[in-house]
């Protein structure tokens, strides 16, 4: 009897493995060309016209092709082709995985009636849920569409950048310094990358904003948010070719290099975090307004401890 059932399994096992992946490539074709089948075939989108482009199944496959293994040069080819179309409707640009399949791009006349349509026609949120994956490359959707670090951005970058202006001048010299000025050979002259050099520039002007000094001036900190937003926005692209069913499995090998980041900079953060938070509970208990830096972070905790659905 043992022996029998060991040989039907034996038998079948292989026939299991076989349709398992033949199910799985079946879903996750379905799951690519879904958009595909939604951007060329709905009626919803028979008016529109395509960006330089003929309608089409194929067009969209063809496009996420690119999108997967020549992104530069679709993107190149994209923007050319938006230079190019004409702006007197709405038409749609292919961009695979996103949200929808494509983008809208809108005359500048419609933009005011495009940003005053309600949540349930055109959504942020869920944009933004479906389109960078936050659940595996951020530490969770809480992230990107609490309205807490909404209100800080419009406050403090929107309507103060003209006041942390300086800081960034400051932060901005000191970094051309040390990545450019302290470089130069004797006749003046200095080899670079620029990508690495922007990088660094880039990241030591930002985070002097968003996250103020001692952490602008950790070198480990700042590669590590630079890395994290270099990377990103890639991340989630090609996290939105894996079907949801498989992203569990392969999403957390895949974006261990953002978290990688997140470790390192919450490694440096998380003192900085508690020591202003003492300062804050200080100034509360003597009635009096905190001392903080003026930089995003300071904004965030103060706007967290006044949001009612926020942790006590």
């Amino acid at each position: 009897m043992a022996v029998d059932l060991a040989t039907t399994v034996h038998a079948f096992l292989p026939r299991v493995v076989v349709y398992t992946i033949i199910g799985t490539t079946a879903a996750w074709l379905l799951h690519l060309m879904q958009p595909a089948f939604q951007a060329a075939l709905s009626k919803d989108y028979q008016m529109f016209n395509w960006a330089g482009d003929k309608k089409g199944v194929g067009t969209f496959m063809k496009a996420s092709y690119e999108v997967a293994l020549k992104s530069q040069e679709y993107f190149k080819e994209t923007h050319r082709k938006i230079l190019e179309a004409g702006h007197g409707g709405i038409q749609l640009v292919p961009i695979p995985h996103c949200s929808t399949g494509f983008m809208l791009m809108v005359p500048k006349q419609l933009l005011n009636e495009y940003v005053k349509q309600p949540e349930n026609d055109i959504s942020l949120k869920r944009y933004t849920l479906q389109a960078l994956v936050p659940d595996y490359t951020t530490l969770g959707p809480h992230i990107v569409i609490h309205p807490v670090y909404r209100n800080v951005v419009h406050k403090e970058l929107y309507q103060k950048v003209a006041d942390k202006m300086p800081m960034v001048n400051e932060e901005m010299k000191a970094a051309l310094d040390d990545n450019v000025a302290s470089k130069l050979d004797s006749n003046g002259v200095v080899q670079i990358n620029m990508w690495d050099t922007a990088s660094a520039i880039l990241s030591r002007s930002a985070n002097r904003i968003i996250s103020g000094q001692p952490l602008c001036d950790n070198k480990e900190y700042r590669d590590a948010t630079a890395e994290y937003a270099a990377t990103f926005f890639a991340s989630a692209l090609y996290a939105r070719f894996i079907p949801p069913f498989l992203r569990p499995l392969l999403l957390p090998y895949m974006c261990r290099p953002l978290m990688r980041c997140i470790e390192t900079a919450a490694k440096h953060a998380t003192p900085v975090l508690k020591e202003r938070m003492a300062i804050i509970d200080a100034a509360e208990a003597q009635d009096i307004e905190p001392d903080l830096p003026n930089d995003m972070l300071s904004a965030i905790i103060l706007a967290a401890k006044k949001d009612p659905n926020g942790p006590s």
